[in-house]
Parts: C-alpha cells; structure tokens; sequence
C-alpha cells in the first residue's frame, strides 16, 4: 500500500499492532506471488471473500473484547460455489469462523450427531467434502484476521494488489463479513486488563465510549476502479434495507449489493444493481443452499 497518499489508511495501520503489521507484510507477499503466478492467464477471475464477524478489544493486551458475530457460513458457501466455479479465492476470514468444505465437522457435532443407521449416507457426504477440499483446496488462499481494525488493513492491502494486477477487469471484492459499526481507538485503550476494583466507587458502573469505524467502501472502489465490488446490506425491515441500498450505492459506487432481511436469510436474498433488483429465493428442491444461486446470478450478472 502507498499509505502517504491517504491519511486513513495511514491510521488504519497505526491502529494495529506491530506483529500484525509483520503479518500483513508477509500476507501481502503471498498474496503478491500468487497473482504473479496467475497472471499468466489472462482469463483467470479471482475473488477475495471476506467471511465472519470482526471483534473490538478493550484493552491494547487484550482480555475482553466486544464482538460483532457471525458464523461466517454464507461466506464460506459461497467460497465453494466460485471454487467450483473455476475462481481462485482469496479467502479472508475471521479465526475460527466457518471454513469451505470443512465448517460441517466440528468434532462435537459429528460425536452428538452419529447415527449408526444413516451412517453410511454421512459417510458418503463426508467423502464428497473430503474429495472436494482435496480438490480445491491449492485453489484457496486463507487469510486470517480478528479484530475489525485488522480485516479494514487486510481489504485495504489486497484492494492495492488488484490495481497492480495486469487483468484487474477479472477480479472481485465479495464482502460478506460482518464489519463492527464502532471501535476503540488505540491510543484510548487501556494498556492492561481493565480491572474491576478501580470501578467500586462509581457503583461498579463502568462507561465505554465508542467511536464510528472507519468507512474504506470508497476508497476500494477508487483504489481499484477495474475491480468488481459486491457489498452486502443485512436489515430486519425491508424498506430500511432499500433506503440503505440506495445509499450505498450514492456513497460507495459498488457494482452489486447483496441484501437481506434477517429471518430469511438462509432462504431469500436480494441483489441489487444501480438500475435493478432481483429477489432470488429457494423453491426448488435441487437447492440445498441460497448461496448456490447467488453465486450463479453474481457469475452470471458481471461475467456471462
């Protein structure tokens, strides 16, 4: 990144510690050499998708945090569509959050949920999973991040790396994590774990003020104008969600916003353009997943 051309990514950075300032370093490298590699094919399409929650920490050595969850399933889905959608992925997602392929085998599910009856369909499926990630996974570069401050520096840096990239018109920001709204500078942290007895005399009430995470949507766009940028909006009242929409695209000039309302999420989504919007739902029965098709109507809306 050339962080002296805009003071908010110069304090995106600041934000974060040093060791991850090294890690970023050597993702930026990875991520630098795979694109060189795949450079040489001209038709290749890349996708970064960013999946889960983000966390705010509350101290700079940091014991508690206020999170922003999410699974980060959608995201994960949607990674093995594309993959098996001939994309190579970039995928930057939140520790411990769902993986594609493999966010159905936590161990205590699969203990929980052994039947000796259905086992051989488990297997059979499990199998399918196992042949798949086998499949792609040399397909997949995972990046990890944690706090919202980390993911904002992780999008800044791999936005930069598509401008450079000779077929940039094939590239995608799919931006499906879950970003906290508000944060805790740095500088207004404290150094060590808060601790509870300096708080007795006010009534053992303690008062956090929050302040507004920065917004990086406009600077993604001009960062990399050739790049394809699919932001998502997720609300509970759908007139809120179209005000919202409407919004975004007069502030952030994104190519496509996924929308949803909350109770149907898994089952009904939104996607918006500038001049359209299209409401794709589960009806048939050879869908087991909405991310399927949005996955297909995505391909199909920016490459066929």
């Amino acid at each position: 990144m050339n962080p002296e051309q805009n003071p908010l990514i110069t304090y995106i950075i600041s934000q974060n510690s040093d060791n991850f300032q090294k890690d970023l370093l050597i993702s930026r490298q990875k991520c630098q050499g795979l694109l060189e590699a795949l450079s040489k094919d001209p038709l290749k399409k890349i996708i970064c998708i960013t999946s889960g929650g983000t966390s705010i920490p509350l101290e700079k050595n940091t014991v508690r945090m206020i999170e922003n969850f999410s699974t980060g399933q959608r995201g994960a889905l949607s990674a093995e569509f594309f993959l098996k959608s001939g994309f190579f992925v970039i995928f930057l997602y939140r520790t411990n959050s769902k993986f594609p392929f493999l966010w159905k085998y936590a161990m205590k599910d699969i203990f929980d949920n052994f039947d000796d009856e259905i086992a051989c369909i488990k297997t059979e499926r499990f199998l399918e999973d196992l042949e798949n990630y086998s499949k792609y996974k040399d397909k997949i570069l995972p990046l990890e991040y944690c706090t919202v401050m980390e993911y904002l520096a992780f999008s800044l840096m791999i936005a930069e790396l598509f401008k450079e990239y000779p077929n940039s018109g094939n590239t995608m920001l799919f931006l499906a994590a879950a970003v906290s709204d508000f944060y805790i500078p740095v500088e207004k942290m404290s150094i060590h774990k808060i601790q509870s007895k300096e708080f007795s005399a006010a009534g053992n009430k303690i008062t956090i003020e929050l302040e507004t995470v920065p917004k990086i949507m406009k600077i993604l766009t001009e960062i990399t104008p050739k790049t394809k940028i699919v932001s998502f909006k997720l609300e509970t009242d759908e007139k809120i969600l179209n005000e919202k929409v409407h919004e975004s695209f007069v502030k952030y000039n994104v190519n496509a916003i996924v929308g949803n309302i909350l109770e149907k999420r898994r089952k009904e989504i939104f996607i918006y353009t500038k001049n359209n919007v299209k409401k794709v739902e589960i009806k048939e029965e050879k869908f087991d997943w909405i991310e399927e098709m949005l996955v297909k109507e995505i391909i199909g809306l920016f490459w066929n």
